[in-house]
């Protein structure tokens, strides 16, 4: 079983009608005291929860939010109210995660061609409702690249603390327990590719498949994780993402 913790501002459970929240997947909650929560899931592997908060946060909270829980938690957020908590993921998929990087990193330190930011880089958009409301979204991925072609070095070379308000040119995101697929598949089309990502990969080591997502295509396509991946928007790249798949 995994027990995770994490902490509410201060302020916010004073103004704020916390409960109900909805957990997904579902867990067990406990409230250790007026702040802190303790979360109870059976699968150990469990990296990724969603919480449904019954009021959003503000955007000062979500910040102080973050902070409480650096050390245990990456956050995302849809409008405040949805937040995603990733809690790390374990070793394989670390190894896996980090090959994948270093591979992007070499590359596009070789050719110049841009700069790769990790999930340690927040995004920061705004989505249109059907209801004519404007949300906030803050996301990060596991590895994103922007090419100079989409934004020039010198621009890219400022952004050193705050949010970063353009699409990448490439996402991926790579799938860290065996439950989150269609998630991450989800997040992929609902987030990155109609804010404008030209090229999204999700790379799950348990189907051992990659899914293809391309700005042009309404349909993403796939293949094996064994099979070297190139694609005409990345010069010379010829990513091999099988490494460590096979540990698991």
């Amino acid at each position: 079983m995994r027990k995770e913790k994490w902490i509410f501002p201060k302020e916010y459970k004073q103004r704020a009608d916390l409960f109900p929240y909805k957990i997904f997947p579902q867990g067990i909650f406990l409230q250790i005291n007026e702040h802190e929560h303790l979360f109870l899931f059976e699968d150990e592997r469990l990296c990724t929860v969603q919480i449904e908060l019954k009021t959003a946060l503000s955007e000062k909270e979500y910040e102080e939010l973050q902070h409480l829980n650096q050390h245990i938690f990456k956050l995302e957020t849809d409008n405040y109210r949805i937040i995603y908590l990733h809690m790390g993921t374990f070793a394989i998929i670390s190894a896996i995660t980090g090959v994948i990087l270093a591979s992007v990193v070499n590359w596009a330190y070789q050719h110049k061609s841009g700069r790769v930011y990790t999930e340690d880089r927040e995004y920061k958009f705004e989505r249109n409702t059907a209801g004519g409301q404007v949300e906030i979204l803050r996301r990060r991925a596991d590895v994103s690249y922007i090419s100079y072609n989409d934004v020039a070095e010198d621009e890219q070379k400022t952004w050193t603390s705050s949010f970063i308000k353009h699409a990448p040119t490439l996402v991926i995101e790579i799938v860290s327990s065996a439950k989150s697929l269609q998630t991450e598949l989800n997040k992929m089309n609902e987030v990155w590719m109609k804010q404008g990502t030209r090229l999204g990969l999700v790379i799950c080591p348990y189907s051992k498949k990659v899914y293809i997502f391309e700005n042009n295509q309404a349909q993403y396509r796939e293949q094996s994780i064994f099979e070297s991946f190139t694609h005409s928007l990345l010069s010379s790249y010829n990513g091999d993402f099988s490494k460590y798949v096979n540990e698991l």
